[in-house]
């Protein structure tokens, strides 16, 4: 099924969430039938606000499934699937790689999420509220105030382990964990400590999930993924003929690991 073109509302981030939150974006679907996602491990985490009709989370490699609800979602290790049965509108702050853990006193949330309450309170409610009247830019603004007026963690790791995120990110994952502690100037134990800690993963798992995230995203796009469409970009590297470390280094997976999300992709989801 298709899914809705997404449109990104640029908001301006108060100084005080730089390095917490990088844009918003809004995105409406309309109704009609059913529309399914990938939603990629891009090594980043999410305010999420929804309105409307409630899409449903579905993790392909363990089946698990969930209501999508307001959430400070953090990074994910894989892809996730949604489903989308109904009319509905999300707005999302995109968190930079470090946001949760500098939202949270350091503590990161890889793999899993928190109620949007717990993070901001009452605001939550407020702001969905506003979401579902029609008030997106208040609604966004409403959250980044809200941010704002949280207790920033600030440590010397956070500002070394942010200069290694952005080599990530420039390099679209294709680096290796050693190469990133030469970047950094210590030791690969202190960059793995730096992210187990910060991020909530080891260097070769956030490696892992960018680069899948990078190589899907270059053949399908901007905007919202259709399962069919990453589907049929990750089969491209299936060919048994390939090369193993290739299939690695470019999709973020080993050849096993590629067929199996591959195949559960193909599933019915709902």
């Amino acid at each position: 099924m298709a899914v809705a073109a997404v449109t990104y509302r640029r908001i301006e981030v108060p100084d005080s969430l730089r390095g917490v939150v990088e844009h918003v974006w809004v995105l409406h679907q309309p109704g009609g039938p059913g529309e399914t996602e990938v939603l990629l491990p891009d090594g980043r985490g999410l305010v999420l606000l929804t309105a409307g009709a409630a899409g449903l989370l579905v993790d392909p490699l363990t089946g698990e499934r969930r209501p999508e609800e307001p959430e400070l979602r953090g990074p994910w290790t894989h892809a996730l699937v949604r489903t989308q049965t109904g009319p509905g509108v999300r707005l999302g702050l995109q968190l930079h790689p470090l946001g949760p853990a500098r939202l949270r006193g350091g503590r990161p949330i890889a793999d899993r999420a928190l109620p949007l309450a717990d993070v901001v309170g009452p605001v939550a409610g407020d702001a969905s509220r506003l979401l579902a009247a029609g008030a997106e830019d208040d609604a966004a603004h409403l959250l980044l105030d809200a941010l704002a007026r949280q207790p920033i963690e600030r440590s010397a790791d956070l500002d070394r382990l942010d200069d290694v995120v952005a080599r990530v990110d420039q390099e679209r994952g294709l680096v290796r964990p050693i190469d990133l502690a030469g970047f950094a100037g210590v030791q690969l134990a202190e960059v793995h400590r730096w992210c187990v800690a910060l991020l909530g993963m080891a260097p070769a798992a956030y490696l892992s999930a960018v680069r899948f995230s990078s190589y899907v995203r270059e053949r399908v796009g901007a905007g919202p993924v259709r399962l069919e469409a990453a589907v049929a970009a990750l089969r491209w590297f299936m060919d048994p003929a390939y090369p193993p470390r290739e299939v690695e280094r470019f999709t973020g997976l080993a050849p096993a690991d590629l067929r199996r999300l591959v195949e559960r992709l193909g599933r019915p989801m709902r």
